[in-house]
This record gives structure tokens, sequence and C-alpha cells, in this order.
């Protein structure tokens, strides 16, 4: 006998543990796209600072000119670099919430039939519930990566009784299968 599907209170199934993987790792796919050109910006502001700092080394010591540091070539590329992250960490924030928002889902969710909502309300998800969700994905969480939040983020479904993220208790949202009854 094949037990009953876990459901919200009005009966919507919720996702399994591999279908919302599965959506996550589009959604990075496609995120990836949209932070190649702050990456390519950093890089390049990267390349550009070496190159100015080894074109400034003389050729026979290897020193730099009198009255230069390395300080002088590598300051400000601290900047750029924290620049490039903060506006592709913007931009995944973004893409997270207007979707959310404005769908209930994002595209990696949708191609796999899944969508968001909250656990005792069927209906869109309005802007404080998407940001919660977004911002504790994928502005708190992602901020605090160096303790492995993340993960446990990620991992969170595995053994909750809701098969809830740590970032859908915050928000009160759950990832249901929008799929046909009779789709696998």
């Amino acid at each position: 006998m094949v037990p009953a599907p876990l459901t919200t209170p009005d009966g919507s199934v919720v996702a399994s543990y591999g279908r919302r993987v599965g959506g996550y790792v589009l959604d990075a796919l496609f995120t990836s796209v949209l932070t190649i050109a702050p990456a390519v910006w950093a890089t390049a502001a990267s390349i550009h600072a070496m190159t100015d700092f080894f074109d400034a080394l003389d050729p026979e010591t290897g020193e730099l000119p009198p009255g230069s540091s390395f300080h002088d070539y590598f300051d400000g590329l601290w900047w750029q670099l924290l620049t490039a992250i903060a506006i592709s960490y913007l931009l995944v924030f973004a893409y997270h919430l207007i979707f959310l928002r404005l769908w209930s889902t994002t595209p990696g969710k949708r191609i796999l039939g899944l969508r968001v909502r909250r656990w005792a309300l069927e209906g869109p998800l309005d802007w404080a519930t998407a940001a919660k969700r977004a911002g504790m994905q994928y502005g708190v969480f992602a901020l605090l990566s160096i303790l492995y939040v993340n993960v446990l983020d990620g991992l969170w479904p595995l053994w909750d009784e809701r098969r809830q993220a740590l970032h859908d208790k915050v928000a009160s949202t759950v990832v249901i299968d929008v799929r046909p009854a009779d789709t696998p």
C-alpha cells in the first residue's frame, strides 16, 4: 500500500525533496547567467591590476619604482571585487523575489511543476512573504555561508515534517507539486 502524500491543510501535495533540489539546480543555472557580467567585470579589473603591477616592475631588479607600493595597484581592486559580489547577490535575490511575487514560482521550479505558497493559505505570495523567503535564502544565509547555514537550510526538508527549508519556515511557505495527479 502506497502511503498518502504529504499535503497542506487544504490538500495541496507538498513537493518531494528531489524535485525541490532539481528546481534549485535549474534556478542556480539560470541565475549564473545573470551573474556573468559582474564576474567578467571583476575578472577584467583583476587582470588590469595585475598587468599594471607587473608592467611597473623593473625588469632587472623586479622592484617597483621608487615611491610606489603594492597597494597602489591593488587597493581599489578589493572594492571592485566586493561590488561585483554584491551585484551578483542582488541579482539572484531580485530573480527570486520578482518571480515568487509575480508567479509564486521561479523558472526552475516551474519547469518541474512546482510552486511556492504559504502553508495554511492558498494564493499568490505577497511582497513581504516573497522578500522574507528570498531574503533569508539569498541574503542572510548566503552571507553566513562560511558557517554552513545554507547547507543546513538545503538539507532541512529531509527531516522536517512539512518538508520546509529554514527559509520556508521564516516565511511560512512550502513548495508544492502542481502537476496533474496522474503525472509521474
